[in-house]
């Protein structure tokens, strides 16, 4: 019975630091509650919530390219699930099915957390928060925060199976589809193209035109730094 009182201790320890510390898209924790987070999990062991998922039988062989994000290996990641956080946990992030995968080392196995459940998590560098459909979000799920300031920049990374038959066999590859969206004023934007992009920010059109050719930015040669450093620049001109 003391045992349980005291699990039940630290959890709520753990849960109201976290409410003080972390925002909507942060994993981070002040010190001295991971020590306390790290005792609750070798306490609770293979019981914990965390382990609650369904398992993940990942792809067939022979597929070409990578289902999981930037690593083909589990990498130690955050997450911050049903209000608890974890830490160094070894993870995957699907993005073929949109899940975040952890490996439960008791049983060497695979498991596929419910998304719903997950606040955010943070994975080689990138964190990820779980976003509810919402304007030109058409599908909820896990989004990459690039930037967040007064507007945030977000990434949907999704691939699928591209299958070409060929006289022999099928061959299957791994396909990447980015799309990126600007949050401005509580309002999600989809980015198809430049012409997009500034419609959004017309208030600040000339000013961005010209940042654009000082610093030789190609929205299809490199979305994703275009995007960035074009967001943060207009953060910065708007709290000028």
């Amino acid at each position: 019975m003391k045992r349980y009182f005291f699990i039940l201790m630290l959890l709520s320890l753990s849960q109201e630091c976290i409410s003080q510390t972390t925002g909507s898209d942060s994993v981070s924790v002040i010190p001295g509650v991971k020590s306390a987070i790290a005792l609750y999990q070798r306490i609770t062991g293979i019981q914990s919530p965390l382990y609650n998922g369904v398992r993940h039988e990942g792809y067939r062989f022979g597929i070409k390219g990578l289902a999981y994000f930037a690593s083909p290996g589990w990498e130690a990641g955050s997450v911050l699930y049903d209000g608890i956080l974890y830490s160094n946990i070894p993870m995957l992030y699907d993005e073929v099915g949109d899940k975040l995968i952890i490996h439960n080392l008791e049983k060497n196995a695979a498991i596929s957390l419910i998304s719903e459940r997950v606040s955010n998590f943070y994975l080689l560098g990138h964190t990820f928060l779980y976003v509810i459909a919402e304007g030109d979000l058409k599908t909820s799920g896990f989004y990459d925060m690039l930037y967040r300031g007064n507007v945030s920049l977000l990434a949907k990374r999704e691939k699928y199976i591209q299958e070409k038959v060929n006289q022999l066999a099928i061959d299957r590859e791994f396909i990447s589809n980015y799309q990126y969206y600007i949050k401005k004023e509580e309002q999600h934007y989809l980015i198809k193209n430049m012409k997009s992009l500034l419609k959004i920010f017309e208030d600040r059109e000339r000013e961005i035109k010209l940042f654009i050719k000082e610093n030789d930015l190609d929205f299809k040669v490199n979305p994703e730094l275009t995007l960035r450093m074009i967001v943060e620049y207009y953060d910065q001109l708007s709290n000028s």
